[in-house]
């Protein structure tokens, strides 16, 4: 779907991403860069963006018993696909 704004047409594709810089923008006020960097601010926004969506997941996939959770001994977390009784690699 495409819109009309000031007599140009804009894909859909490119509001979404005028939207992501704009929300790039007012967090990062002072922020300047070439396409190719504006292109890492939207990598870098979207992995933080995608992180939050992943730790929502990883917490359900825990709490369903897919996968177990296990802290090594310098407090860092790390998961597991849970064993199940057909995947016994003995």
């Amino acid at each position: 779907m495409t819109s009309i704004r000031g007599g140009a047409v804009v894909p859909r594709s490119a509001k979404n991403i005028a939207s992501d810089i704009r929300r790039y923008c007012a967090a990062n006020p002072h922020a300047r860069d070439s396409i190719e960097g504006i292109a890492w601010w939207l990598a870098l926004q979207r992995v933080a963006d995608d992180r939050i969506e992943l730790e929502h997941a990883v917490d359900a996939l825990v709490q369903q018993g897919v996968l177990e959770a296990h802290t090594l001994p310098d407090g860092t977390v790390v998961f597991a696909c849970a064993a199940t009784p057909d995947s016994d690699p003995t």
